[in-house]
């Protein structure tokens, strides 16, 4: 236990050393009030495996999806310029 006079004049010290491992509960007046723990960093989740079928039937979606989009004949120029009026 570390009082909390103590912990703001030592701080960097009771970083340093949770860093090493430690733990430290510090207490205001003998009460225990918070706790300094090192931080554990969580495991970066695994991607979900995509399976080749799934890939193609994405690819597949996304080509019918386009095959309805089309610029009927019409520029990029010309949809730039109608956008500008």
């Amino acid at each position: 236990m570390v009082d909390m006079s103590y912990a703001a004049a030592h701080l960097d010290e009771l970083i340093t050393r949770v860093m090493g491992g430690e733990e430290f509960t510090i207490t205001r007046e003998g009460s225990p009030v918070a706790r300094l723990i090192p931080v554990v960093p969580e495991p970066i989740p695994e991607a979900p495996e995509v399976g080749i079928e799934r890939r193609r039937q994405a690819i597949l979606t996304m080509r019918e999806i386009a095959s309805h989009n089309r610029l009927d004949g019409l520029s990029i120029s010309e949809l730039r310029a109608e956008g500008r009026r």
